[in-house]
């Protein structure tokens, strides 16, 4: 009787060693964010640049604005005493920026507040200044690529012009960020 129970309890041993095999499977995953990336579109109008175009200083102050919303052109106007040359073309515009990221993700523009005043200077001599301040966007602060990840802005603002300002090539910088939501 004990070989009978032996024999069983090793047939019993064989068959849950090789009839119990389970198997478990597990799921691997990983999400690859894109890198969010703003470039200045250099092949917009204007170098992608905010261009205010050429202008006569008149004998009082004046303020020369270029819009970021695209109507039939994109808008420049004056406030106070003073000429504008040209009439568009590569004269002026809005700055145009180029976003680049993931496919309808949600991001954020943040352009200097529109009190915010940056300082441009005379290539020639760096006493001559005028100022830029309120600023503007064409697109709400919170914006979507689109399903290739892609979207464009346009930033606009005022310049000042100082009574008699001197003549020649003013430049300077503001700063731009993009960011995911």
């Amino acid at each position: 009787m004990n070989k009978i129970i032996s024999f069983l309890a090793v047939i019993m041993g064989v068959l849950c060693l090789t009839g119990s095999a389970f198997a478990a499977n597990a799921d691997a995953s990983a999400k690859l964010v894109t890198a969010i990336s703003i470039l200045k579109d250099t092949g917009a109008v204007n170098g992608g640049d905010l261009a205010f175009g050429r202008i006569i200083p008149g004998l009082a102050g004046a303020s020369v604005t270029i819009s970021p919303y695209e109507v039939a052109a994109f808008s420049r106007s004056i406030g106070g005493s003073c000429t504008l040359i040209g009439i568009g073309g590569n004269d002026y515009g809005p700055a145009t920026f180029s976003v680049t990221g993931a496919q309808n993700a949600t991001y954020t523009i943040t352009i200097p507040v529109w009190y915010n005043e940056s300082i441009i200077t005379s290539r020639t001599n760096n006493s001559n200044t005028m100022i830029v301040d309120h600023w503007s966007c064409n697109k709400i602060s919170q914006s979507t690529l689109n399903e290739f990840g892609d979207d464009t802005f346009k930033v606009g603002g005022i310049l000042h012009v100082n009574t008699s300002q001197a003549d020649g090539e003013y430049t300077g910088t503001f700063l731009v960020t993009v960011a995911y939501n």
